[in-house]
């Protein structure tokens, strides 16, 4: 089995206590994939991965497994990790400062635990291929400087329940490409801000879909094509304030009357 690249071991709940000795041998692993009853602490069970590995090891998935104590410190030294899924586990304590010398990482994934302290730049700065964030149900705290540019183009971010507040995050300031942000529950006191994101493309008929919108400013964006017709459908919606050549659009704006 030395030559085992991919180890998977979910939907298996028989599998119980700590990675066997005998993985020390798999000197080609590429993916660990563990069951939900392993637990433990992380650390001893991270030692237990084959150290000849390491640099080799891409995706790293011990999601809802019961797992505690602290990530290890020696985090850093898995450089070619692009997947690192730790959430709905018992860990606590800071994150490792060398998590940010994971530069191929893609995925991040550390909801759902009891980890405290500070994400800061020097955690952020070098993880340019980032596009997936989660540290959701935690108790971090992300605090990056105001005129900070973040190296990598996120397309989804959970944060609920983060620490951010009060200003709404200035993390997402230059995250053009994002398509989910969800930051509820995160302390923010504070409006959106009307950054000019430069959107392009058209709207979406799907936005009739949210039946509740009373306002939508698309200004300074490079939106085009016809506004569509649906948006009459939306009860609460009011062409005040808003101006076509703002955004390229062609058409009226509608105005809804009850």
């Amino acid at each position: 089995m030395t030559a085992l690249q991919v180890l998977d071991m979910q939907d298996n709940d028989n599998i119980t206590g700590m990675f066997p000795p005998t993985l020390k041998n798999l000197c080609n692993l590429q993916e660990v994939f563990t069951g939900t009853n392993l637990s433990r602490d992380i650390t001893e069970q991270m030692e237990r991965l084959p150290k000849c590995a390491w640099d080799k090891l891409q995706a790293l998935n011990l999601d809802a497994t019961n797992m505690t104590g602290n990530l290890p410190v020696w985090l850093g030294n898995l450089t070619n990790l692009k997947d690192l899924s730790v959430s709905g586990n018992q860990l606590s304590g800071p994150v490792p400062l060398g998590l940010g010398a994971l530069t191929k990482l893609t995925i991040l994934y550390l909801g759902h635990n009891n980890l405290t302290g500070i994400i800061s730049e020097d955690y952020l700065a070098n993880l340019c291929n980032m596009v997936i964030l989660d540290l959701s149900y935690t108790s971090l705290e992300v605090v990056v400087g105001s005129t900070w540019t973040p190296p990598f183009k996120l397309i989804r971010a959970q944060l609920v329940s983060c620490q951010l507040g009060p200003g709404f995050p200035i993390l997402f300031k230059h995250q053009k490409g994002i398509i989910y942000i969800d930051v509820s529950n995160a302390g923010i006191a504070d409006a959106i801000p009307s950054w000019s994101n430069m959107f392009s493309g058209q709207i979406p008929s799907e936005i009739t879909e949210l039946e509740d919108l009373q306002y939508l400013d698309l200004a300074k964006n490079n939106i085009s094509g016809i506004i569509p017709q649906s948006l009459a459908t939306l009860k609460g919606m009011s062409s005040e304030n808003q101006d076509p050549r703002q955004t390229g659009l062609n058409g009226p704006f509608v105005q809804t009357s009850e």
